[in-house]
């Protein structure tokens, strides 16, 4: 009887241990398959194609496609391909180092120049970002602006800009819930993106210039049972001023 009950035992945490594993696997295989937003009267819907948990190209309906390409698993290139005629209109060619994203070089085809994105990971924890644009024909590069981020929990939850003497900032505010693309390799790597964040952003307010409005965008959001967005609207409101319209898009995984 002592035997039965051992085997029984370790027959009861081997299948708790596959059942534990199992939850684990699909949760990470939860991924967005198509996100349609409706604004102003119009509807724009993106198709998402993945390699396992890597992301290979996201499609919308007006033919714009983006295509991602991996270096193990960092995501080491995007490219844009018109909607139009399918030609390559622009690509970003990405940079690690230790582990890190270091540099992205932003080239649109037919144009003269290209830009640089350097970006400096700080001591106090934030991330700044330099850019500069260099003219292909004498290599001579100029810079342009300069950006710097502040995350906390794998969210960004402040933007600084500054270019041509002037300064702004944004402070974005997320949920407790599951972002639509966090199970993707590599998107938790791309700074200064509130879409490859850890959560879904409720809040962003972009704090004027001398003499301007504050800008406001608020989400508000329906989830799924496994803490997903399945909707989500955004209002937005300029000073005392709110939009008549709004931004409405639901997500199917």
């Amino acid at each position: 009887m002592k035997v039965i009950l051992c085997c029984l035992s370790v027959l009861l945490l081997f299948l708790s241990s596959c059942s534990n594993d199992d939850n684990s696997s699909n949760a990470k295989t939860v991924l967005a398959k198509n996100i349609v937003s409706k604004e102003n009267g119009k509807e724009r819907t993106r198709v998402f194609t993945y390699d396992g948990n890597k992301i290979n190209t996201v499609t919308f309906s007006d033919g714009l496609v983006f295509k991602y390409t991996y270096t193990g698993d960092f995501i080491t290139k995007r490219e844009d391909y018109a909607e139009k005629d399918g030609k390559l209109n622009s690509s970003s060619e990405l940079t690690y180092e230790n582990g890190k994203l270091s540099k992205k070089i932003e080239r649109e085809v037919g144009s003269k120049f290209y830009h640089v994105n350097r970006y400096i990971y700080n001591i106090d924890g934030t991330i700044s970002l330099e850019q500069s644009y260099v003219d292909s024909e004498t290599g001579i590069e100029t810079y342009d602006s300069s950006e710097k981020y502040t995350y906390v929990n794998g969210n960004l939850v402040k933007v600084e800009r500054f270019f041509s003497g002037s300064y702004n900032e944004s402070i974005i505010e997320y949920d407790t819930k599951n972002s639509p693309f966090k199970n993707i390799i590599g998107f938790n790597l791309i700074v200064g993106d509130e879409t490859t964040c850890s959560n879904n952003v409720i809040k962003v307010t972009r704090l004027p210039t001398e003499g301007a409005k504050t800008y406001l965008e608020k989400y508000t959001y329906k989830y799924d049972k496994n803490n997903y967005p399945i909707e989500q609207v955004i209002t937005y409101q300029l000073g005392d001023y709110i939009f008549s319209e709004t931004k409405q898009t639901k997500f199917t995984y």
